[in-house]
Order: structure tokens, then C-alpha cells, then sequence
């Protein structure tokens, strides 16, 4: 039996260039960019979640990976902020 691999929220783009995500390198943030976008995209780890989300508003990147929920705080109102304040488009995936 073959298992399928789990359909995203939104649709993956068949290239992504560069993704951002806050963290440091082998951080769980940086699986989920794996995760979604695989193994080929090109990771940049940044300081803060307003470094991912203005990375890609500036076009120094494609996209970036930022969370919206945390099991320990629940909503990041930070991000929300941020994102509502950015000039590009924003879409989920879960």
C-alpha cells in the first residue's frame, strides 16, 4: 500500500529560491521549511519573526516560515502584527 503525502493548505510553488524562518540552523523552524517546501529550497535562518517577514517584503527572499501558534503561549500576536503591517501577501498552511 502506498501512503499518500499530505496535501498543504495552500499550493506549494514549484520553486521557492530562498526561505527565511527565525531561529537558528536545525531549529524546528527550520524543519518546517523543509517540511513544506523540501529538501532542495535554500534555508536563511534570521534573528527575529519581524527579520522572516521583512526579508520577504524588502524581496531579499521568496518566502519565510513564521509560526502563528505555539503550544506553550497559543497565539503569537507578534506575528499577527507583523504580518497585517507587511506589504506582501500572507497565506497559512497547517
Amino acid at each position: 500500500m502506498t501512503t499518500a503525502e499530505p496535501t498543504p493548505a495552500i499550493e506549494r510553488p514549484e520553486t521557492a529560491g530562498d526561505v527565511a524562518f527565525p531561529g537558528e540552523p536545525g531549529s524546528f523552524a527550520e524543519d518546517a521549511v523543509l517540511a513544506y517546501f523540501g529538501r532542495e529550497v535554500q534555508t536563511r535562518a534570521v534573528a527575529t519573526f519581524g527579520d522572516a517577514v521583512r526579508t520577504v517584503a524588502d524581496g531579499h527572499v521568496s518566502a519565510s516560515v513564521v509560526p502563528i501558534e505555539n503550544v506553550v503561549f497559543g497565539t503569537v500576536r507578534e506575528v499577527y502584527d507583523l504580518l497585517a503591517e507587511s506589504p506582501r501577501s500572507a497565506s497559512s498552511a497547517r
